[in-house]
């Protein structure tokens, strides 16, 4: 009996911690969201006019070192030429606003892009934000992974891959479905070919 007060106990702590948890993840206030709003459109802005290093000044001084000299080496490769232009628009709702870490928030919204000989619209990108200091800094985002025509490429590729998978599923149902139709047949074939057995 005492065994199940202290499981009972320990459950009732294990709950109320992570109800506590849970409430203490509060929504970004609207200050928060306009800081949010002027980093990401201070990384619109220097990514149009070419400003890589401003760019690089934009990143959370915690970021890996190995992505953020992937993210770099990306933008000296695509946005330092001035070739790009690119628009991002962010859902600040609470809503879509998750805090995936003590003071990180994962930002989605959708872009528009242009480049020499490619353009992508309405696709959806993240940022990640951290805040360090009181102030937001980018810890990481996927956009330039969809930028370009590698990226183009990837989603053209993956779209066709669906579809692909698809039409074959498609032919191997109509393909079992003649074999069972064929089959059928012939099982009527020779039930009226066979008969019973012979009176003569």
């Amino acid at each position: 009996m005492k065994t199940k007060n202290y499981v009972a106990v320990i459950c009732a702590i294990v709950v109320s911690l992570t109800l506590i948890s849970v409430t203490q993840a509060e929504p970004l206030t609207a200050q928060d969201k306009e800081q949010v709003k002027w980093v990401i459109g201070s990384f619109e802005a220097y990514v149009n006019s070419g400003n890589v290093p401003e760019i690089v000044k934009l990143f959370s001084p915690n970021m890996d070192a190995a992505r953020k000299q992937k993210i770099t080496d990306d933008l000296y490769k695509k946005v330092a030429s001035r070739g790009l232009q690119f628009e991002y628009f962010a859902d600040l709702s609470d809503a879509s606003i998750k805090e995936i870490g003590p003071d990180i928030y994962e930002i989605k919204g959708k872009f528009k892009a242009q480049g020499p000989n490619w353009n992508v619209s309405g696709l959806s990108a993240t940022f990640t934000l951290e805040r360090v200091g009181g102030y937001f800094y980018v810890k990481d985002t996927n956009l330039f992974e969809k930028m370009g025509l590698e990226g183009v490429g990837k989603i053209v590729g993956g779209v066709f891959a669906v579809i692909a998978v698809i039409f074959f599923v498609f032919i191997g149902v109509i393909i079992l479905i003649i074999v069972l139709i064929v089959r059928s047949q012939r099982k009527k074939k020779f039930v009226g070919t066979g008969g019973g057995p012979s009176t003569t």
